[in-house]
């Protein structure tokens, strides 16, 4: 059942996920496209490559640097919220490809909480840095 609704939410959050990521920010004018080479992974895109066949998800440096960038700027409310905390690369592991390509795996687990990172974002939730705590108490 987690296999399905991880695949489900991640589903909803790549088909919804045209951005790009410089470092500490996430911009949403500015158009995203998925490479299908190898060659061109390291290109402006979303950072997704696809599935393991055992369910993680394969992603990029792009894609890495996008999972940190949301977890900087909503660690403190994931945690309050999940009851998780999270850190930096957690549930990342290094890949190289067959083509020498340095790629990363991210676990079930997190492939989920990086979508829920991407939908607070998309809901406008603010980072951190501004977010009243109170606000969300109360509701």
């Amino acid at each position: 059942m987690l296999k399905k609704f991880a695949i489900f939410s991640l589903s909803s959050f790549l088909l919804c996920s045209c951005i790009t990521v410089t470092p500490d920010k996430v911009k949403d004018e500015i158009a995203s496209y998925d490479a299908t080479t190898p060659s061109g992974y390291d290109v402006q895109n979303s950072g997704f490559i696809g599935f393991t066949d055992d369910g993680r998800g394969l992603i990029t440096q792009f894609g890495l640097l996008r999972y940190n960038t949301l977890i900087k700027a909503y660690k403190i409310r994931f945690k309050s919220f999940k009851g998780v905390e999270l850190n930096e690369n957690d549930g990342i592991t290094e890949y190289t490809d067959k083509r020498n390509n340095k790629l990363f795996i991210i676990d079930q687990q997190h492939l989920v909480y990086y979508a829920v990172l991407n939908s607070w974002r998309k809901d406008g939730k603010e980072p951190d840095s501004i977010w009243d705590k109170t606000k969300d108490l109360v509701k």
